[in-house]
């Protein structure tokens, strides 16, 4: 169980790694449409880049955290299958 669990966890956190700095790329202009031309203006305001700074700084520790959980997910397959690799067939 604790398997499933750890991989669902890296999973739902990758994606929110993923979109957050996605989301602070494309905010940042560092990212164009597929056309070339954005759909909407950005006005930043004096928080501009404090938002920015933590939109990418919480798409990192998810990004941090699904790197955890896969390991520990990886972690428990190795111990199982190190404790069936042992065994031996007599027969």
């Amino acid at each position: 169980m604790k398997l499933f669990k750890d991989f669902a966890f890296g999973a739902a956190y990758l994606v929110s790694g993923i979109y957050s700095l996605g989301f602070s790329m494309v905010l940042t202009g560092a990212t164009r449409a597929v056309s070339g031309t954005t759909a909407y203006v950005n006005v930043p305001d004096g928080l501009f880049p404090i938002e920015i700074l933590l939109f990418t700084m919480f798409g990192l520790a998810f990004l941090g955290a699904s790197i955890y959980h896969f390991r520990a997910s990886l972690r428990v397959l190795s111990k199982k299958k190190a404790q069936y690799g042992n065994s031996t067939l007599v027969g």
